[in-house]
């Protein structure tokens, strides 16, 4: 959540009251509101292996696959932002994930 909510807070703070709402504006303020999401479905998976539902490795596990998906989310909104084709989306979409998932292989590695 700390990483999650400034800089969608600065991204709907950079919204004037007097412009216009134009479609590329608001998918990218809808896609601030998923990461948003994004950041609490991960706490909520870190809750349930607090209170008990499954193991702590588990509720680990499933926290950092959805932040490694929202990664490939976050690399697709990089390239809509940026119009840009779908070669370079792709690329876009697969650098941006696979940092994540060095992440992934470095904590799994280490553990």
């Amino acid at each position: 959540m700390v990483f999650c909510l400034p800089p969608q807070f600065s991204t709907i703070k950079s919204v004037k009251k007097d412009q216009p709402v134009v479609w590329h504006r608001f998918v990218f303020l809808a896609f601030a509101g998923v990461s948003v999401l994004t950041g609490l479905t991960a706490a909520l998976a870190l809750l349930g292996s607090a209170v008990g539902l499954y193991s702590r490795d588990t509720g680990t596990w499933i926290a950092v696959g959805i932040g490694v998906a929202a990664l490939f989310g976050y690399g697709l909104l990089l390239a809509y932002r940026e119009r840009a084709t779908v070669p370079r989306t792709l690329l876009t979409v697969l650098v941006n994930g696979s940092f994540g998932l060095v992440i992934v292989a470095l904590k799994a590695f280490v553990h």
